[in-house]
């Protein structure tokens, strides 16, 4: 073949997909030291990007939108959760949500505001 080739207007497409479950966790393992005269310990700091939330926003996002958005309730989460080697009992995930309810609860306000506008 001798023909010339031009470049294509659409690019080709790979997609791979790698399984997860719906919350991850990471376990960050401190060193600790103890004076052997006042038996105090101290703990390392953790690394910077670790935050003080233990729980992020995402994972409450992650939460609701599985429970409220595809009905998947909370007993079953924690079965998956757990069947994935990451325990989350159904009270804590309910505190999670619970605790994202209350900061959106603006929003809802200002929705129905709207709505009733229409």
């Amino acid at each position: 073949m001798r023909g010339k080739v031009y470049a294509y207007p659409e690019p080709g497409l790979l997609v791979r997909f790698v399984g997860q479950s719906p919350l991850s966790a990471t376990v960050y393992e401190l060193d600790k030291l103890r004076c052997n005269l006042c038996q105090e310990i101290f703990t390392a700091t953790p690394p910077a990007e670790v935050g003080e939330e233990k729980y992020d926003a995402t994972a409450a996002a992650m939460i609701a939108v599985l429970k409220y958005g595809t009905g998947l309730p909370f007993y079953r989460q924690a079965q998956l959760q757990g069947a994935m080697g990451i325990p989350l009992p159904v009270s804590t995930l309910w505190d999670i949500a619970a605790r994202a309810a209350v900061l959106l609860q603006p929003v809802l306000d200002e929705l129905i505001r709207q709505a009733a506008q229409g």
